[in-house]
């Protein structure tokens, strides 16, 4: 890959990430967080032990690692596919935990949602983008900036194993606002991992995107 491409590349996740950080609406969250917490929506109440509190279960970091990476994984196959937007709707009814609203593009409907099998880093959660357009991502927003530094290096070495070779460094004109790396995958699209200072809220960003050309699948 040319620097003049990995910066383009770099480019384009900024922008993608400025367009859909906040396409997550409060109803999804609303919906996730209701699954997550059965006390809160009306279910199951808890076994509390005597004498004690209940346990909230510490998440698996490692755990969560690894499902991005398979998350990740799925979304190079599908974006180096013969596909079509049916595709993509398939897909995010099969990675989202509540069926998202679809957004209105020129490439079909995009969908914001958070992953069935919730991707929790340090309390956070990440959200996942799909759009036919090429782009499909797992972010996170409203960090401050030793976190969302921190955390892509760790999402580098967690989907590293995907990469067709080593990633690199994407030029930046300004390092001290973002950061990302690139690596070409299978498929020809181009795994991108990185943090930046969000143009359309508070903090910084995390993003693990793929990008590719999507080749359609002809008419039947």
């Amino acid at each position: 890959m040319t620097s003049r491409r990995a910066s383009s590349v770099a480019a384009a996740v900024v922008l993608h990430l400025g367009a859909c950080a906040k396409q997550t609406d409060a109803e999804t969250r609303a919906a996730f967080e209701a699954a997550a917490n059965p006390r809160a929506s009306g279910g199951t109440t808890p076994r509390v032990r005597p004498g004690g509190r209940p346990r909230k279960p510490t998440p698996d970091v490692r755990t969560a690692w690894q499902g991005v990476a398979d998350l990740v994984d799925a979304a190079i196959v599908l974006i180096g596919a013969d596909t079509d937007a049916r595709g993509f709707t398939d897909a995010a009814t099969k990675w989202c935990a509540v069926a998202p609203e679809p957004k209105s593009t020129a490439d079909g409907p995009s969908y914001a949602c958070f992953p069935r099998d919730a991707l929790e880093i340090g309390a956070r959660s990440f959200t996942l983008d799909i759009s036919p357009a090429g782009a499909i991502g797992l972010h996170m927003d409203e960090l401050d900036e030793a976190t969302s530094r921190s955390l892509a290096e760790q999402a580098r070495g967690a989907v590293a194993r995907l990469c067709a070779t080593p990633f690199v460094a994407a030029p930046s004109d300004d390092l001290a606002t973002r950061a990302f790396h690139t690596c070409p995958v299978d498929g020809g699209s181009t795994l991108a991992v990185g943090c930046a200072r969000s143009t359309v809220g508070p903090g910084w960003f995390v993003t693990i995107t793929v990008l590719g050309e999507v080749r359609r699948a002809p008419p039947a």
